[in-house]
């Protein structure tokens, strides 16, 4: 999956100019995008467009910059001329410049489409299972993600989660909800380790839902004695969460321990800011509640979610909700184009 700039660069040169019924022909390095242009025919073109450039300037330009998407856009702000191809051009050769320039430095342009290569991959497989290798790719996609979050941090001091966010406006990839729902996905596949790995090393995205599935993936896998722990853990970081008290109650019922669970669910209704929050707790210990015989707290509870409806308590905005729906990627796209959804609406949420 190209980026979603090249997406947009390549739509625009399809536009039919004023006056005309038929769109104009591509420029020849469309077809390329300048992999046959030699660097020194680059450079010249760069010129005849008002931009000199070398590679002592390149290199200058690069130093506070983490990917030729970002450079591109200052160099076209530098020329400052009315839109036109020359803006596709230059996107173009600071990619080719940065390849031949820079090898050495790994960018978010290059890990985006890597991991969007990736997991079209994954899909195109559908009902195939994860392999190790595959497993291993993506632990690899992690590494490369601190390391240029660690040489962001050291030259800006930048917060990593509004870098990460930065990143996916740019690229309309969601890399930050693919970090939340990757332990998740994970331990679907089995690999639990490698889960449990995910949400602590980025936990920094969502700390209180991450840490949270983190006691819940434990549990489902047998894990208890490391499942409770961390929910103890999470209670007391983020204490006044209702979901991480839910998730927390989660935890202690598979892991035999309902009088526990009833307890805090009990504790995360009271702290229950919305509706969201409070059918949560509802759906998990009404249940509960009839399973272990206390018909009368059932009933009490019941009450208390009729009331709420009644109420007509609004739903958050769904940025609320600990985890947003996922949406397969091969899955038909809910705007109802007909399209699949990775080549419809994926980069646009």
């Amino acid at each position: 999956m190209a980026p979603r700039k090249d997406r947009k660069r390549k739509k625009r040169a399809h536009k039919k100019s004023a006056g005309t019924t038929a769109p104009l022909p591509l420029p020849e390095w469309y077809e390329s995008e300048l992999s046959d242009w030699s660097t020194g025919d680059i450079l010249g073109r760069l010129q005849k467009h008002g931009l000199s450039m070398d590679e002592a300037t390149f290199r200058l330009d690069a130093e506070d910059l983490d990917d030729p998407s970002e450079m591109a856009d200052k160099w076209i702000e530098r020329v400052g001329r009315s839109p036109g191809r020359w803006q596709d051009f230059f996107e173009f050769a600071v990619r080719r410049l940065w390849e031949r320039f820079l090898p050495e430095r790994d960018t978010f342009d290059s890990l985006i489409e890597d991991i969007t290569r990736h997991l079209d991959e994954l899909d195109d497989r559908e009902a195939s299972e994860w392999s190790q290798e595959d497993v291993d790719g993506i632990m690899h996609f992690l590494d490369r993600i601190e390391t240029l979050l660690q040489a962001v941090e050291r030259r800006e001091g930048a917060d990593p989660k509004e870098r990460l966010d930065t990143v996916a406006e740019r690229q309309g990839f969601d890399l930050v909800f693919w970090l939340f729902q990757l332990p998740m996905d994970l331990a679907g596949e089995g690999y639990v380790d490698q889960a449990v790995e995910v949400a602590q090393r980025f936990a920094f995205v969502d700390p209180g839902n991450m840490l949270g599935d983190l006691g819940q993936i434990l549990a489902s896998h047998g894990r208890c004695g490391e499942a409770l722990a961390q929910v103890e853990q999470n209670l007391t970081q983020f204490s006044e969460d209702p979901w991480v008290i839910i998730k927390a109650g989660d935890v202690h019922d598979q892991c035999g321990q309902p009088e526990k669970a009833i307890e805090l669910y009990e504790q995360a209704l009271e702290k229950a800011e919305d509706r969201y929050d409070k059918e949560g707790v509802y759906e998990r210990l009404i249940p509960l509640y009839e399973i272990l015989g206390k018909d009368e707290d059932a009933e009490r509870i019941k009450r208390m979610e009729e009331q709420d409806r009644e109420a007509a308590l609004p739903l958050p905005p769904s940025s609320a909700s600990p985890r947003k729906e996922k949406i397969g990627r091969n899955d038909p796209c809910p705007c109802g184009s007909g399209k699949k959804y990775k080549k419809c609406c994926l980069n646009k949420t």
